[in-house]
């Protein structure tokens, strides 16, 4: 925990935070006020809504995170509440290292894996810049790793209060994220399968309503709510959060996504941000392996022009729908569907493996400093190359255990395998649309994952090493 909370400081100075001059312990993020901002105008107007008169947003995000926010904001300042919010992600995650040892000591049985785990994520920049966000993310990931051990402990000893526990971990987990719902039906499926041999049916049946019985509580007043409020039956939340995303911005998006390019116009070097930011740098420019007979480079300039000049910031309207231009979002549609005709291989296979790359490993040493890595001081650019090298080892081990997996197949680690490659396949194979932040909800389960596989790939070449060579194994007494 000490060291966990060195990263703080550390991460504190050296993302610019310290001098940012918001006077915050952490930082805004692009998605903050769409949490916050529903619920300052439920304590000014009273109405639960990101965009007054507006009604569609009404739903746009779930109160999930904006609900700890309005409990600080009764008695602080919107500035004190941010600052408490971000102590409370903070807390939250020092005491899931608790149950990441937990779970990992439950799993393998060996304590010295389990203080390696635990030391690994809590000197993490990847994960520790979550709790300094004011987004869901910190929240989430603690809520999942908090709720698994619960999950877990339930196979064990199918106590009510273990199962309320995880169910109730796993409904605030939905309400932050709601892409996360799938678990809804996994955990109950992964809890019959552990048990189904032991107990008759009916007896499973109880253990499964406990699982899910938090979520249908809190959600069943929230669909009534919003019911009440529009007349509409939404469960979770409004397509894309609410967000009246322009017509041609989302055509965009699915065009570079085809291509295995960034989706997110904040990234200098994507051709998302080309198409979209007025002065992008030079590498972002369609390269000649991105053209087809469709989208040329002149046709894609064209794009690029009518795109700003629909309006004079590209990015996410804050006051009515805006459909956009629609010339610009038939072309890129155009454009789009060139790519899966002219370079299937790009599209179907190349292009999942570059947002994968863009989703699980751009993240681990690319926020440590606020500035380019060819400004950095030399000790900097060490450290951001110890970080990103480790995040590739520990990541690229967790996605090579689905190719392989040297321990028994187990319940538990179904539990923690699954979320990891389902977040994966939601982002990269069904949306097309990913951003590193998003794997951080299940980065610890990734990251046990990923050292457990290479405890045990060392365990089976090391003998065969010292058996070639003579020598007397070490690590054997």
């Amino acid at each position: 925990m000490v060291l966990r909370v060195g990263v703080y400081v550390f991460l504190h100075f050296s993302m610019g935070i310290a001098v940012s001059g918001s006077g915050l312990i952490g930082k805004r993020g692009g998605d903050t006020a769409a949490y916050f901002q529903a619920i300052e105008n439920l304590l000014t107007h009273g109405h639960y809504t990101h965009i007054l008169h507006y009604l569609p947003a009404y739903a746009g995000r779930m109160p999930g995170y904006g609900a700890v926010y309005g409990l600080f904001r009764l008695f602080l300042t919107p500035v004190l509440a941010y600052d408490a919010v971000v102590l409370a992600q903070m807390a939250l995650a020092l005491i899931s290292l608790y149950y990441l040892a937990q779970l990992t000591y439950h799993l393998t049985k060996q304590r010295k894996i389990a203080y390696l785990v635990v030391l690994l994520h809590a000197v993490s920049p990847y994960g520790a810049q979550a709790d300094l966000f004011l987004l869901t993310e910190s929240f989430a990931a603690s809520a999942l790793l908090i709720g698994t051990y619960y999950c877990l402990l339930s196979f064990t000893t199918s106590r009510p209060r273990n199962l309320l526990m995880a169910g109730s971990w796993l409904a605030w987990l939905v309400f932050l994220r709601p892409y996360m719902a799938p678990l809804l039906g996994v955990w109950p499926a992964v809890y019959i399968y552990q048990n189904y041999r032991q107990q008759a049916w009916r007896k499973l049946l109880q253990p499964v309503v406990l699982l899910i019985l938090p979520f249908l509580l809190v959600d069943g007043a929230w669909t009534a709510r919003n019911w009440v409020v529009s007349q509409q039956f939404i469960p979770l939340q409004t397509a894309y959060a609410g967000t009246p995303f322009p017509e041609d911005y989302l055509a965009a998006r699915r065009f570079v996504a085809a291509l295995g390019e960034d989706p997110v116009e904040w990234n200098s070097t994507s051709l998302m941000s080309w198409l979209i930011r007025p002065a992008p740098a030079p590498q972002a420019a369609p390269q000649p392996w991105q053209l087809t007979q469709q989208g040329t480079y002149d046709s894609l300039r064209w794009v690029r022009q009518r795109l700003q000049l629909a309006r004079p910031s590209a990015g996410l309207l804050t006051a009515t729908q805006n459909n956009g231009d629609s010339q610009a979002a038939a072309a890129l549609r155009r454009f789009h569907d060139a790519v899966v005709q002219e370079k299937p291989w790009l599209y179907y296979v190349v292009a999942p493996l570059r947002l994968t790359y863009y989703l699980v490993l751009t993240g681990g040493g690319n926020s440590i400093f606020a500035w380019p890595f060819g400004e950095l001081a030399l000790w900097q650019k060490a450290i951001r190359l110890l970080f990103t090298c480790t995040h590739w080892l520990l990541m690229g081990a967790a996605l090579c255990s689905y190719c392989w997996w040297p321990r028994p197949r187990s319940a538990g680690w179904l539990l923690v395998r699954l979320p990891p490659i389902f977040v994966i396949l939601l982002f990269v194979v069904v949306l097309r649309y990913v951003e590193a932040r998003y794997f951080i909800v299940v980065y610890p389960l990734a990251l046990l994952t990923g050292t457990v596989w290479l405890t045990q790939l060392a365990g089976r070449i090391a003998p065969q090493l010292f058996r070639k060579s003579g020598k007397r194994n070490p690590l054997i007494p």
